[in-house]
Protein backbone atom coordinates (compact mmCIF):
# COMPACT_ATOMS: atom_id res chain seq x y z
CA UNK A 1 0.00 0.00 0.00
CA UNK A 2 1.52 3.31 -1.10
CA UNK A 3 2.38 6.10 1.67
CA UNK A 4 0.31 6.91 4.22
CA UNK A 5 -0.30 9.42 7.02
CA UNK A 6 -3.03 8.45 8.70
CA UNK A 7 -5.24 5.18 9.79
CA UNK A 8 -7.96 6.72 6.96
CA UNK A 9 -5.28 6.78 4.29
CA UNK A 10 -4.30 3.60 4.97
CA UNK A 11 -7.82 3.13 3.57
CA UNK A 12 -7.04 4.65 0.41
CA UNK A 13 -4.57 2.78 -2.19
CA UNK A 14 -5.63 -1.05 -3.07
CA UNK A 15 -3.91 -3.41 -5.19
CA UNK A 16 -6.07 -3.68 -8.38
CA UNK A 17 -7.89 -7.64 -9.21
CA UNK A 18 -5.53 -8.67 -12.12
CA UNK A 19 -2.45 -8.21 -9.81
CA UNK A 20 -3.98 -9.58 -6.60
CA UNK A 21 -4.98 -12.57 -8.97
CA UNK A 22 -1.07 -13.06 -10.02
CA UNK A 23 -0.34 -12.95 -6.42
CA UNK A 24 -2.23 -15.50 -5.62
CA UNK A 25 -1.39 -17.72 -8.74
CA UNK A 26 2.32 -17.81 -7.82
CA UNK A 27 1.52 -19.49 -4.48
CA UNK A 28 2.65 -22.91 -3.87
CA UNK A 29 -0.40 -23.66 -1.32
CA UNK A 30 -2.60 -27.05 -2.82
CA UNK A 31 -5.48 -26.97 0.36
CA UNK A 32 -4.95 -24.34 3.38
CA UNK A 33 -7.48 -24.66 5.95
CA UNK A 34 -6.82 -21.02 6.95
CA UNK A 35 -6.39 -17.64 5.23
CA UNK A 36 -5.53 -14.68 6.93
CA UNK A 37 -5.35 -10.93 5.37
CA UNK A 38 -3.75 -8.45 7.04
CA UNK A 39 -4.62 -5.02 6.38
CA UNK A 40 -7.03 -6.39 3.78
CA UNK A 41 -8.82 -3.04 2.43
CA UNK A 42 -11.03 -3.47 -0.45
CA UNK A 43 -10.59 -7.47 -0.15
CA UNK A 44 -9.29 -7.94 -3.55
CA UNK A 45 -6.49 -10.09 -2.34
CA UNK A 46 -9.14 -12.42 -0.22
CA UNK A 47 -10.76 -12.53 -3.34
CA UNK A 48 -8.57 -14.12 -5.37
CA UNK A 49 -7.65 -16.47 -2.65
CA UNK A 50 -11.43 -17.29 -2.08
CA UNK A 51 -11.39 -18.44 -5.59
CA UNK A 52 -8.45 -20.53 -5.53
CA UNK A 53 -8.74 -22.23 -2.07
CA UNK A 54 -12.99 -22.19 -1.89
CA UNK A 55 -12.51 -24.38 1.25
CA UNK A 56 -10.24 -22.77 3.20
CA UNK A 57 -11.51 -20.87 6.04
CA UNK A 58 -10.93 -16.85 5.69
CA UNK A 59 -9.76 -14.20 7.97
CA UNK A 60 -9.27 -10.23 7.83
CA UNK A 61 -8.18 -7.86 9.71
CA UNK A 62 -8.25 -3.97 8.93
CA UNK A 63 -7.95 -0.28 10.50
CA UNK A 64 -10.88 1.01 8.65
CA UNK A 65 -14.30 0.20 9.57
CA UNK A 66 -15.70 1.56 6.19
CA UNK A 67 -13.28 -1.08 4.86
CA UNK A 68 -14.55 -3.99 7.48
CA UNK A 69 -18.45 -2.94 6.05
CA UNK A 70 -17.30 -3.66 2.81
CA UNK A 71 -15.33 -6.63 3.42
CA UNK A 72 -18.34 -7.87 5.50
CA UNK A 73 -20.66 -7.52 2.06
CA UNK A 74 -18.23 -9.32 0.17
CA UNK A 75 -17.35 -12.00 2.62
CA UNK A 76 -19.90 -13.00 4.86
CA UNK A 77 -18.18 -15.76 6.56
CA UNK A 78 -15.31 -14.66 7.00
CA UNK A 79 -13.64 -13.68 10.75
CA UNK A 80 -12.96 -9.90 10.78
CA UNK A 81 -11.12 -8.13 13.11
CA UNK A 82 -10.44 -3.77 13.55
CA UNK A 83 -7.29 -3.45 14.35
CA UNK A 84 -4.33 -1.05 14.22
CA UNK A 85 -1.48 -3.86 13.45
CA UNK A 86 1.21 -1.32 14.77
CA UNK A 87 -0.43 -0.80 17.74
CA UNK A 88 -2.45 -4.36 18.77
CA UNK A 89 -1.83 -7.81 19.86
CA UNK A 90 -3.38 -9.74 17.54
CA UNK A 91 -4.20 -13.06 19.54
CA UNK A 92 -6.68 -11.96 21.65
CA UNK A 93 -8.86 -10.58 18.62
CA UNK A 94 -8.05 -13.66 16.60
CA UNK A 95 -8.70 -16.31 19.06
CA UNK A 96 -7.79 -19.61 17.51
CA UNK A 97 -6.53 -17.93 14.22
CA UNK A 98 -3.68 -17.07 16.00
CA UNK A 99 0.11 -19.17 15.28
CA UNK A 100 -2.44 -21.42 12.86
CA UNK A 101 -2.69 -19.52 9.53
CA UNK A 102 -1.89 -21.70 6.52
CA UNK A 103 -1.69 -18.52 4.05
CA UNK A 104 -1.18 -14.48 5.33
CA UNK A 105 -1.63 -11.98 2.57
CA UNK A 106 -0.41 -8.82 3.26
CA UNK A 107 -0.33 -5.06 2.02
CA UNK A 108 1.13 -2.85 4.39
CA UNK A 109 1.36 0.77 4.33
CA UNK A 110 4.48 2.01 3.01
CA UNK A 111 5.27 4.58 5.75
CA UNK A 112 7.29 5.22 8.37
CA UNK A 113 7.08 3.55 11.64
CA UNK A 114 5.76 6.69 14.39
CA UNK A 115 9.15 7.19 16.90
CA UNK A 116 6.98 6.25 19.89
CA UNK A 117 5.50 2.97 18.44
CA UNK A 118 8.87 1.82 17.29
CA UNK A 119 10.04 1.72 21.00
CA UNK A 120 6.66 0.09 22.41
CA UNK A 121 7.21 -2.97 23.94
CA UNK A 122 4.63 -4.33 21.96
CA UNK A 123 7.38 -3.76 18.60
CA UNK A 124 10.36 -4.61 20.17
CA UNK A 125 8.94 -7.96 21.14
CA UNK A 126 8.35 -8.85 17.83
CA UNK A 127 11.72 -8.19 16.74
CA UNK A 128 14.05 -11.22 16.49
CA UNK A 129 17.42 -11.24 17.53
CA UNK A 130 19.06 -11.75 14.10
CA UNK A 131 17.03 -8.34 12.55
CA UNK A 132 18.59 -5.01 13.40
CA UNK A 133 16.30 -3.01 15.02
CA UNK A 134 16.78 0.08 12.57
CA UNK A 135 14.67 -2.14 9.92
CA UNK A 136 11.75 -1.26 12.75
CA UNK A 137 11.26 2.15 11.25
CA UNK A 138 9.28 1.08 8.31
CA UNK A 139 5.66 0.40 8.88
CA UNK A 140 6.02 -2.90 6.65
CA UNK A 141 8.54 -4.80 8.63
CA UNK A 142 6.31 -4.21 11.75
CA UNK A 143 3.42 -5.65 9.21
CA UNK A 144 5.53 -8.42 8.24
CA UNK A 145 7.06 -9.19 11.67
CA UNK A 146 2.68 -10.04 12.99
CA UNK A 147 2.18 -12.14 9.46
CA UNK A 148 5.52 -14.23 11.15
CA UNK A 149 4.05 -14.73 14.57
CA UNK A 150 0.28 -15.82 13.12
CA UNK A 151 1.35 -17.99 10.68
CA UNK A 152 2.19 -21.78 11.60
CA UNK A 153 5.26 -23.67 10.93
CA UNK A 154 5.79 -24.24 6.76
CA UNK A 155 2.81 -21.71 6.38
CA UNK A 156 2.99 -19.44 3.42
CA UNK A 157 3.49 -15.83 3.18
CA UNK A 158 3.15 -13.33 0.65
CA UNK A 159 3.84 -9.08 0.99
CA UNK A 160 3.62 -6.78 -1.03
CA UNK A 161 6.79 -4.35 -0.70
CA UNK A 162 8.19 -1.15 -1.90
CA UNK A 163 11.32 -1.05 -4.31
CA UNK A 164 14.09 -0.11 -1.48
CA UNK A 165 13.35 -3.18 0.02
CA UNK A 166 14.17 -5.03 -2.85
CA UNK A 167 17.41 -3.34 -4.37
CA UNK A 168 18.39 -0.63 -1.74
CA UNK A 169 21.28 -0.79 -0.27
CA UNK A 170 20.54 0.10 3.11
CA UNK A 171 18.36 -3.11 2.97
CA UNK A 172 20.75 -5.47 1.87
CA UNK A 173 21.18 -7.16 5.69
CA UNK A 174 17.22 -7.19 5.77
CA UNK A 175 17.23 -9.00 2.60
CA UNK A 176 20.13 -11.44 4.56
CA UNK A 177 17.86 -11.84 6.99
CA UNK A 178 14.66 -12.20 5.42
CA UNK A 179 15.94 -14.98 2.90
CA UNK A 180 16.83 -17.25 5.56
CA UNK A 181 13.69 -16.10 7.85
CA UNK A 182 10.96 -16.59 5.80
CA UNK A 183 12.91 -18.47 2.61
CA UNK A 184 11.55 -16.61 0.03
CA UNK A 185 10.90 -18.73 -3.04
CA UNK A 186 9.85 -16.19 -5.95
CA UNK A 187 9.95 -12.02 -6.15
CA UNK A 188 7.39 -10.82 -8.51
CA UNK A 189 7.75 -7.16 -10.01
CA UNK A 190 4.76 -5.34 -10.70
CA UNK A 191 3.47 -2.52 -12.73
CA UNK A 192 3.64 1.00 -11.43
CA UNK A 193 -0.11 0.80 -11.78
CA UNK A 194 -0.59 -2.18 -9.61
CA UNK A 195 -2.31 0.01 -7.13
CA UNK A 196 -5.53 2.29 -7.66
CA UNK A 197 -5.04 6.06 -7.29
CA UNK A 198 -0.87 5.29 -7.00
CA UNK A 199 2.30 5.25 -9.04
CA UNK A 200 4.74 3.41 -6.68
CA UNK A 201 7.12 0.67 -7.70
CA UNK A 202 6.58 -3.00 -5.84
CA UNK A 203 7.07 -6.37 -5.20
CA UNK A 204 5.32 -9.54 -4.09
CA UNK A 205 7.36 -11.52 -1.85
CA UNK A 206 6.47 -15.28 -1.30
CA UNK A 207 8.20 -17.20 1.31
CA UNK A 208 7.69 -20.04 3.69
CA UNK A 209 8.04 -19.69 7.16
CA UNK A 210 10.35 -22.34 8.55
CA UNK A 211 10.47 -24.90 8.91
CA UNK A 212 9.41 -25.26 5.29
CA UNK A 213 9.28 -29.12 4.40
CA UNK A 214 10.61 -28.48 0.85
CA UNK A 215 13.97 -27.90 -0.31
CA UNK A 216 14.63 -24.00 -2.09
CA UNK A 217 16.54 -24.73 -5.36
CA UNK A 218 17.33 -20.95 -5.40
CA UNK A 219 15.11 -17.37 -5.89
CA UNK A 220 12.43 -17.15 -9.05
CA UNK A 221 12.52 -13.40 -10.18
CA UNK A 222 9.60 -12.40 -12.00
CA UNK A 223 9.26 -9.15 -14.15
CA UNK A 224 5.51 -8.51 -14.51
CA UNK A 225 6.10 -4.92 -14.83
CA UNK A 226 4.52 -4.38 -18.26
CA UNK A 227 0.81 -4.93 -17.60
CA UNK A 228 -0.72 -7.44 -20.43
CA UNK A 229 2.71 -9.29 -21.40
CA UNK A 230 3.73 -12.43 -20.25
CA UNK A 231 6.07 -11.98 -17.00
CA UNK A 232 9.53 -12.87 -17.60
CA UNK A 233 11.23 -14.79 -15.13
CA UNK A 234 14.66 -15.81 -13.99
CA UNK A 235 16.17 -18.13 -10.99
CA UNK A 236 19.00 -16.75 -9.27
CA UNK A 237 21.11 -18.04 -6.45
CA UNK A 238 20.19 -16.68 -2.79
CA UNK A 239 23.51 -14.70 -2.44
CA UNK A 240 22.41 -12.84 -6.39
CA UNK A 241 19.20 -12.54 -4.79
CA UNK A 242 19.90 -10.90 -1.36
CA UNK A 243 22.68 -8.00 -3.49
CA UNK A 244 19.06 -7.16 -4.93
CA UNK A 245 16.09 -9.21 -6.40
CA UNK A 246 14.38 -7.44 -8.88
CA UNK A 247 14.23 -9.46 -11.91
CA UNK A 248 14.58 -6.52 -14.76
CA UNK A 249 17.84 -6.20 -13.62
CA UNK A 250 18.91 -9.35 -13.71
CA UNK A 251 17.01 -10.11 -17.15
CA UNK A 252 18.80 -7.19 -18.75
CA UNK A 253 21.26 -7.85 -21.44
CA UNK A 254 24.87 -9.76 -20.80
CA UNK A 255 26.06 -9.42 -24.67
CA UNK A 256 26.71 -5.33 -25.04
CA UNK A 257 29.98 -3.95 -25.09
CA UNK A 258 31.22 -2.76 -21.90
CA UNK A 259 34.39 -1.96 -22.49
CA UNK A 260 34.34 1.51 -22.30
CA UNK A 261 32.37 3.15 -19.49
CA UNK A 262 31.78 6.81 -18.70
CA UNK A 263 34.77 6.66 -15.97
CA UNK A 264 37.03 5.32 -18.22
CA UNK A 265 36.41 7.97 -20.45
CA UNK A 266 37.39 10.32 -17.70
CA UNK A 267 33.72 11.47 -17.28
CA UNK A 268 32.41 14.11 -14.23
CA UNK A 269 29.25 13.80 -12.63
CA UNK A 270 27.84 16.66 -10.64
CA UNK A 271 24.23 17.08 -8.80
CA UNK A 272 23.04 20.77 -8.79
CA UNK A 273 21.98 22.94 -5.75
CA UNK A 274 18.72 22.51 -3.78
CA UNK A 275 15.92 24.16 -5.34
CA UNK A 276 15.10 26.42 -2.61
CA UNK A 277 18.69 27.80 -2.90
CA UNK A 278 18.20 28.61 -6.43
CA UNK A 279 14.87 30.01 -6.15
CA UNK A 280 16.71 32.53 -4.01
CA UNK A 281 19.82 32.71 -6.10
CA UNK A 282 19.25 32.27 -9.77
CA UNK A 283 16.75 33.59 -11.82
CA UNK A 284 16.43 30.68 -13.69
CA UNK A 285 17.42 26.92 -13.88
CA UNK A 286 17.08 23.79 -15.23
CA UNK A 287 14.91 21.21 -13.45
CA UNK A 288 13.43 18.01 -13.77
CA UNK A 289 10.15 19.57 -14.71
CA UNK A 290 12.26 20.99 -18.53
CA UNK A 291 12.81 17.42 -19.58
CA UNK A 292 9.13 17.28 -20.48
CA UNK A 293 9.70 20.39 -22.92
CA UNK A 294 12.75 19.07 -24.68
CA UNK A 295 12.31 18.48 -28.17
CA UNK A 296 13.09 15.31 -29.77
CA UNK A 297 16.91 15.04 -29.51
CA UNK A 298 16.72 16.63 -26.03
CA UNK A 299 17.90 19.65 -26.97
CA UNK A 300 18.61 22.28 -24.83
CA UNK A 301 19.07 26.19 -25.75
CA UNK A 302 20.18 27.80 -21.92
CA UNK A 303 20.45 31.40 -21.65
CA UNK A 304 23.47 32.90 -22.25
CA UNK A 305 24.87 33.45 -19.12
CA UNK A 306 24.32 32.30 -15.34
CA UNK A 307 23.61 35.14 -13.23
CA UNK A 308 26.16 33.39 -10.19
CA UNK A 309 29.38 31.92 -11.35
CA UNK A 310 29.47 30.15 -7.66
CA UNK A 311 26.58 27.74 -8.30
CA UNK A 312 27.44 24.99 -10.60
CA UNK A 313 26.79 25.86 -14.54
CA UNK A 314 25.83 23.92 -17.31
CA UNK A 315 27.35 25.04 -20.63
CA UNK A 316 27.20 23.74 -24.63
CA UNK A 317 28.53 20.39 -24.74
CA UNK A 318 27.14 19.33 -21.86
CA UNK A 319 24.66 16.52 -20.36
CA UNK A 320 21.84 16.78 -17.63
CA UNK A 321 20.49 13.77 -16.63
CA UNK A 322 17.52 13.07 -14.79
CA UNK A 323 18.79 11.83 -10.93
CA UNK A 324 15.66 11.46 -9.45
CA UNK A 325 11.84 10.26 -10.03
CA UNK A 326 9.65 7.49 -11.46
CA UNK A 327 11.22 8.35 -15.19
CA UNK A 328 14.64 9.56 -14.42
CA UNK A 329 16.41 6.94 -16.47
CA UNK A 330 14.63 8.34 -19.52
CA UNK A 331 15.17 11.94 -18.90
CA UNK A 332 18.39 13.24 -20.97
CA UNK A 333 19.06 16.60 -22.14
CA UNK A 334 22.16 18.11 -23.85
CA UNK A 335 22.78 21.66 -23.81
CA UNK A 336 23.28 23.69 -26.88
CA UNK A 337 24.20 26.74 -25.76
CA UNK A 338 24.20 29.15 -23.17
CA UNK A 339 24.51 28.48 -19.56
CA UNK A 340 22.54 27.54 -16.80
CA UNK A 341 22.47 26.95 -13.38
CA UNK A 342 21.10 22.90 -12.71
CA UNK A 343 19.05 21.46 -9.63
CA UNK A 344 20.33 18.95 -7.17
CA UNK A 345 17.64 16.18 -9.00
CA UNK A 346 19.76 16.71 -11.64
CA UNK A 347 23.16 15.52 -12.91
CA UNK A 348 25.44 17.77 -15.23
CA UNK A 349 27.71 15.42 -17.20
CA UNK A 350 30.37 16.82 -18.50
CA UNK A 351 32.93 14.41 -20.86
CA UNK A 352 35.92 15.86 -23.91
CA UNK A 353 34.46 16.77 -26.95
CA UNK A 354 35.46 13.62 -29.12
CA UNK A 355 33.60 11.44 -26.75
CA UNK A 356 30.45 13.34 -26.98
CA UNK A 357 28.61 12.00 -30.08
CA UNK A 358 29.03 7.95 -28.60
CA UNK A 359 28.10 9.19 -25.48
CA UNK A 360 24.92 10.81 -26.38
CA UNK A 361 23.94 7.87 -28.74
CA UNK A 362 25.02 5.61 -25.67
CA UNK A 363 22.78 7.55 -23.26
CA UNK A 364 19.51 7.81 -25.97
CA UNK A 365 19.49 4.48 -27.03
CA UNK A 366 16.87 1.79 -26.00
CA UNK A 367 19.69 -0.50 -24.37
CA UNK A 368 20.92 2.92 -23.07
CA UNK A 369 17.57 3.24 -21.66
CA UNK A 370 17.29 -0.40 -20.61
CA UNK A 371 20.54 -0.21 -18.79
CA UNK A 372 19.82 2.81 -16.34
CA UNK A 373 16.38 1.30 -15.50
CA UNK A 374 17.17 -1.72 -14.28
CA UNK A 375 19.78 0.30 -12.20
CA UNK A 376 16.95 2.59 -10.46
CA UNK A 377 16.36 2.22 -6.75
CA UNK A 378 13.96 3.25 -4.61
CA UNK A 379 9.89 2.85 -4.73
CA UNK A 380 8.15 6.69 -4.87
CA UNK A 381 10.94 8.48 -5.93
CA UNK A 382 13.29 6.49 -7.21
CA UNK A 383 16.69 7.43 -8.17
CA UNK A 384 20.40 6.42 -10.06
CA UNK A 385 23.19 6.95 -8.17
CA UNK A 386 26.55 9.01 -9.12
CA UNK A 387 28.43 5.58 -8.97
CA UNK A 388 26.01 3.39 -10.94
CA UNK A 389 26.14 6.01 -13.56
CA UNK A 390 29.90 6.52 -14.12
CA UNK A 391 29.63 2.71 -14.67
CA UNK A 392 27.30 3.78 -17.80
CA UNK A 393 28.57 1.84 -21.04
CA UNK A 394 29.25 3.87 -23.79
CA UNK A 395 29.31 2.08 -27.28
CA UNK A 396 31.37 3.22 -29.72
CA UNK A 397 30.11 4.22 -33.29
CA UNK A 398 32.62 4.32 -36.05
CA UNK A 399 32.86 8.69 -36.21
CA UNK A 400 34.07 7.99 -32.68
CA UNK A 401 36.47 6.07 -33.56
CA UNK A 402 38.38 8.63 -35.82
Amino acid sequence: MPPASSSVDRCSHYTQEAFSQLLIAEMESSAPSQILDLGAGSGNLAEAASKRWAEADLGCVDVCSDALAQLRQRFPKAVLAKADLMKACLAPLLGDWAQSADVALCNPPFSRTPPALRCSQAIQQLRPQQLDACYLARAEVVFLLRMLALLKPAGELAIILPAAFVNGQPYVEFRRWLFVAVQVRKVIQLPAAAFTGADVQAFVFIGRKPPSATSRRGVELIDASVAGERPRRILVNLSAAIGRCDAAFHLRPTEVLTELTLAGLGASLQRGRPVATLSQLARSFFHTTHFANLNARGDFKAPRTCQHTDLPTAMAGDFLLGRIGRNCYRQIARVTGGATAFSDCVFRLQVAEPWQPAVFDSLTCAAGIQWRRARQRGSGAALLSKADLLQHPVWIAERSKR
